[in-house]
């Protein structure tokens, strides 16, 4: 079910689940630990950072911000 966020009640977040070895799952959560931060906002930085990569668009406040190249 979709929630809004509280600083901005136009962006609305979903959830996308995946599967993933437990290698990964394990070092995900391993290092979300070390750095003080949730698994879930690993995973979304890790998400961010590949989506530019392959699509060469960046997301900023979880919203598309850059045009297509």
């Amino acid at each position: 079910m979709p929630t809004p966020l509280n600083d901005d009640k136009k962006t609305v977040m979903e959830v996308m689940n995946f599967r993933h070895s437990h290698d990964v799952k394990k070092f995900i959560e391993d290092h979300a630990e070390e750095h003080g931060i949730a698994p879930a906002t690993l995973c979304r930085q890790v998400f961010n950072a590949g989506f530019e990569k392959v699509f060469k668009r960046k997301i900023r406040k979880n919203k598309i911000v850059s045009p297509p190249r």
